[in-house]
């Protein structure tokens, strides 16, 4: 009996799954949830630094610190797109700052998760998931061949 209870877990535990890591858009809406949670204050500070950081990018910045209303191919950068673009097109904080301000691929990644969390808010099922994430990743690549 407690052989079999062995086996069944082992095999429930050992079955294959599909596993992924953090997405583009899991790291913007986490980012922007924190920005609206901020007290008055703390965000009234935030806004002025984001204000002044944009000078002399007004372009590549988007106004307002964060946009939430960024659609499928973003103009502009808010701050929600900075730990995406973080975590998988940088290795360090120079680095990000450089990508943000100057890569010519970062609107395209941007557009990519944009993308990716409207497939991702539509599917149903899980390969729906499994595709817009795959796809996701075609597209990453081809946005940004050094990633």
């Amino acid at each position: 009996m407690i052989r079999q209870f062995v086996l069944a877990i082992s095999i429930i535990a050992l079955a294959p799954t599909t596993m992924y890591a953090w997405l583009y858009p899991e790291h913007r809406d986490i980012t922007l949830l924190a920005l609206e949670t901020l007290k008055p204050e703390q965000r009234s500070v935030l806004d002025k630094l984001w204000s002044e950081a944009r000078v002399g990018h007004e372009t590549t910045l988007c106004r307002q610190i964060a946009d939430a209303a960024q659609v499928q191919t973003p103009t502009c950068l808010d701050y929600g797109a900075w730990p995406a673009l973080g975590g998988d097109h940088s290795c360090s904080a120079r680095e990000l700052l450089d990508e943000v301000l100057e890569a010519p691929w970062v609107l395209k990644v941007a557009a990519v998760g944009a993308r990716l969390d409207v497939k991702l808010a539509a599917a149903k099922r899980r390969d729906q998931i499994t595709n817009a994430v795959l796809r996701s990743n075609i597209d990453l690549l081809r946005a940004d061949p050094d990633n």
